[in-house]
């Protein structure tokens, strides 16, 4: 299962709607919405499940999260078994605190971060679990090393929670925004995994971006000023309806996948690299008020 440009900056729509829509399994539907949601507005206790999506241990089907830039740090909890409700709520009450600093997260993103996941994985272990374990074979994270040519490369094997917390921070890794540089071994020094692959193609994709094609998306995009906007609670509440109701009405149309139509977008040769430069314009042109991004309807 894939996700891109999900917790970009930690605090854009995509943090709020993609990691709630990320809830994509049968049972993950489920267990989190009845940690966060009230019993009325629950999903469904029986829906049909369709063909490809079976329930993860049911040796039908190898579950597998995987993420560029923010969406590795939404691929590390569910991949290693985290409870998302406790990620999310750890994050609230993070950046909520920045949003007195000049330049809000900019600047501390490497140290909120890493703080998160790493609070998050010793509470798993706490309660007698252990993540590490549970991502192996299961976490795969995108990033662009530097040698010298920017290279995409995926890591999969984490020996130590501080390898799989480098290999996050490192796709996440934006100059400025994060402010600890991250070398890997064997790698060298990386950065955000989106520049040399930002169009994302697995069975299943989630993504605030219509660019991506995904699976479970917006009707209309959020609008881009949300990316680097610390945002009020009742907005971030907003937003998790809106993923959680998104995600609940694809399982209902039996969780269609849109590979097929992604692999021939996006097969063309410089295709990610457009994509991104032109997903970086509509940012832009929104941060400086020229036009709004939210009028655009998903394909």
């Amino acid at each position: 299962m894939a996700a891109s440009q999900v917790f970009a900056s930690a605090v854009q729509a995509g943090l709020w709607y993609t990691f709630h829509v990320l809830t994509v399994g049968w049972h993950v539907v489920q267990r989190f919405a009845s940690r966060v949601l009230p019993a009325k507005d629950r999903a469904p206790q029986r829906l049909p499940p369709p063909r490809w999506l079976s329930a993860p241990g049911s040796g039908s089907v190898r579950w597998t999260y995987s993420g560029a830039s923010s969406g590795a740090f939404v691929a590390a909890p569910f991949a290693m078994g985290i409870n998302c409700a406790d990620v999310l709520l750890n994050a609230h009450r993070r950046f909520v605190k920045e949003r007195e600093r000049v330049g809000g997260c900019i600047g501390v993103y490497s140290c909120n971060v890493r703080g998160i996941l790493h609070d998050e994985i010793e509470a798993a272990r706490s309660a007698g679990l252990d993540p590490l374990q549970a991502a192996d074979g299961r976490l795969a994270v995108s990033v662009t090393s530097l040698s010298p040519h920017p290279t995409h490369t995926v890591v999969t094997e984490f020996r130590s929670d501080q390898a799989l917390l480098d290999a996050v921070l490192a796709s996440c890794y934006i100059p400025v925004a994060y402010e600890q540089p991250i070398v890997l071994d064997g790698l060298g020094f990386c950065i955000d995994g989106c520049v040399s692959a930002f169009l994302p193609n697995t069975r299943c994709v989630v993504s605030p971006y219509h660019c991506h094609l995904a699976d479970v998306t917006p009707t209309e995009e959020y609008e881009g000023t949300l990316v680097f906007n610390l945002l009020h609670g009742d907005d971030v509440l907003r937003l998790f309806e809106d993923g959680y109701l998104d995600c609940l009405r694809w399982l209902e149309k039996g969780a269609p996948s849109r590979s097929a139509q992604r692999a021939g977008s996006f097969s063309s040769r410089g295709a990610s690299f457009l994509a991104l430069l032109q997903q970086g314009l509509r940012l832009f042109l929104s941060l400086a008020g020229v036009r709004s991004t939210r009028p655009l309807k998903a394909a």
